[in-house]
């Protein structure tokens, strides 16, 4: 059975948001994943839906978004 991630996001100023968006275009998809949206729904939101064909993959990518987070955190 399929899996989804749907998170929803708010930046700090519109600024951010868009720098993040233009990252996501090249990075923000994960490994395996059947679909991968990212919509900007206000000057500074957003909703990201992530679809995994099971549960296996979708915790593989619950890592990789882990790990991105606390290099960013580091970098930031």
């Amino acid at each position: 059975m399929s899996v989804a991630n749907i998170v929803m996001c708010e930046f700090k100023d519109s600024e951010s948001i868009d720098t993040f968006c233009e990252w996501y275009k090249g990075h923000g998809s994960f490994p395996d994943n059947k679909l991968s949206l990212w919509v900007k729904t206000g000057e500074k939101t957003a909703i990201s839906i992530n679809v995994y064909p099971n549960e296996e993959t979708g915790s593989r990518a619950d890592k990789i978004r882990e790990d991105r987070m606390a290099n960013a955190l580091k970098n930031a």
